[in-house]
């Protein structure tokens, strides 16, 4: 398995914002969030799949891209351990 963004995490944001665009609120800002990585021990969504898709999603529900576009890895949560960090 490769690593990628934990899985969990981002289907909550996603639910998350569908569920306040259907409740016509403000959804949660989506160039902030950050998600664990797997660290390839386990199944994780390719990370530039998915701030591709969350840039758009952000444009879609009017909120501004994830800065530094282009640049690799912009969710990943670098201060939370993924699976292959010693606990």
């Amino acid at each position: 398995m490769r690593p990628g963004y934990d899985t969990d995490q981002v289907d909550a944001l996603v639910e998350d914002v569908f569920d306040a665009v259907r409740a016509g609120a403000q959804a949660p800002v989506i160039a902030e969030a950050r998600f664990r990585g797997t660290g390839g021990l386990r199944r994780g969504y390719d990370e530039r799949s998915v701030d591709e898709y969350l840039d758009a999603l952000a444009e879609a529900v009017g909120q501004q891209a994830t800065p530094e576009p282009g640049t690799e890895h912009r969710h990943l949560d670098d201060d939370r351990p993924g699976d292959d960090a010693p606990a």
